[in-house]
């Protein structure tokens, strides 16, 4: 995990807070006045979290200045108690996926959101795999965010005291929205190294393949450290990845037909019969199926 991270633009947060936004940068129309009342903003060094995403988008022709002049154009904070909730590691968790770290203007769940990864360490609390899934791979150099744990509970309990009234806390409901999110990541980054490594047996010569099939397959060794963080039995997806390194260019392309959503259910029937049986019982352990 920390290999990929160390490729990564990083600033140091040494101010964190968070301040209920001013009513006059966002359609006032899509809220009433105490949902308006609720969203927060994410200080970082005294930078807005909606800033930088907005600066980074600018700055990689991602979305352009006329459509979306302001951050608040493209994306929206949260709740106050939103934050409370999923920014701290309530239930002694290790690793959080955070699913609407900023959400979309329509404020409908899933649309337009912007996620990612914290890590709680015993010294720092690292935000990470900061993602749109309309725009994948699109944030692949946006920063991460180290934070020294003082900072970072001093946030926190800032926070803390802009609530009314402190939200109930369920832990066995974050763990299964955990697990769930990492079985989504697994089959996500298996699919994509299916793909490279597909492409790369069809062409060998291709560097760029080669480079990208590689950092794949660190993504994948990364996804074994999720599964410790998360509690759950780290050999078995050792085992997994151990696993697709060895199968043959007609089973990387099965796996890849029987991991597409939209696959047709008579030849997925068909398939899961004629391939081998035990690799395909590792791979519904692993979660995948």
């Amino acid at each position: 995990m920390w290999e990929i991270l160390n490729q990564k633009p990083k600033i140091y947060v040494q101010d964190f807070q968070f301040k209920y936004i001013s009513p006059d940068v966002i359609d006032r129309g899509e809220f009433t006045e105490e949902e308006l009342q609720r969203l927060v903003d994410i200080y970082l060094n005294g930078k807005k979290l909606i800033e930088y995403v907005h600066e980074y988008d600018m700055e990689n022709n991602i979305l352009d200045r006329e459509t979306f002049p302001t951050p608040y154009d493209e994306f929206l904070p949260n709740y106050a108690e939103y934050y409370f909730l999923e920014l701290n590691n309530h239930c002694g968790e290790k690793l959080k996926h955070i699913g609407e770290g900023l959400t979309c203007t329509c404020q409908v769940f899933g649309c337009w959101d912007f996620e990612f990864m914290v890590y709680f360490g015993n010294k720092n609390v690292i935000w990470f795999d900061f993602n749109n899934y309309h725009r994948e791979g699109e944030y692949k150099n946006f920063p991460i965010f180290i934070f020294q744990k003082e900072v970072y509970q001093k946030g926190l309990k800032q926070l803390e005291n802009l609530l009314q009234e402190k939200p109930q806390i369920d832990c066995e409901n974050q763990k299964q929205h955990n697990i769930k999110r990492l079985k989504e990541y697994l089959k996500e980054t298996v699919q994509e190294y299916l793909t490279v490594k597909l492409a790369l047996e069809n062409t060998p010569s291709k560097s760029d393949i080669k480079k990208a099939m590689s950092l794949l397959f660190q993504d994948l060794r990364q996804l074994s450290y999720f599964y410790d963080l998360w509690g759950l039995d780290k050999r078995r997806i050792i085992f997994y990845l151990r696993m697709l390194r060895e199968l043959s260019k007609e089973e990387k392309e099965n796996l890849l037909y029987l991991l597409n959503s939209d696959r047709d259910k008579i030849k997925t029937k068909i398939l899961l019969k004629t391939l081998k049986s035990t690799r395909y019982k590792l791979l519904k352990k692993a979660g995948i199926f």
